[in-house]
């Protein structure tokens, strides 16, 4: 239910590919304690280690996805600047 609210509230700000991510995951996420209950041969270990890789790579796609410019980036203006207007740009003198 967290994951379901979680998509409700913030897929409308994801690209393709995190949206895309975030599916894959659930889907995942729902199956991956039937596998980790299932057999332990080699074949199903490869399975349980890729489905735990889906998890856990869509983490880092959504971060990246809506990793936005630090507001200490060059060419930004510093607090207490003179020049700076209301909306960040710099005044140029008349």
């Amino acid at each position: 239910m967290e994951a379901q609210n979680w998509w409700k509230e913030n897929s409308l700000y994801l690209d393709a590919n995190a949206r895309d991510a975030f599916n894959k995951a659930y889907m995942a996420a729902g199956s991956h304690p039937d596998l980790l209950k299932g057999p332990k041969d080699k074949e199903s270990i490869k399975l349980i280690q890729k489905n735990w890789s889906t998890l856990v790579s869509a983490g880092q796609i959504i971060e990246a996805a809506v990793n936005l410019p630090s507001l200490g980036t060059a060419g930004a203006n510093q607090p207490g600047d003179p020049k700076a207007s209301a909306f960040g740009k710099k005044e140029t003198p008349n």
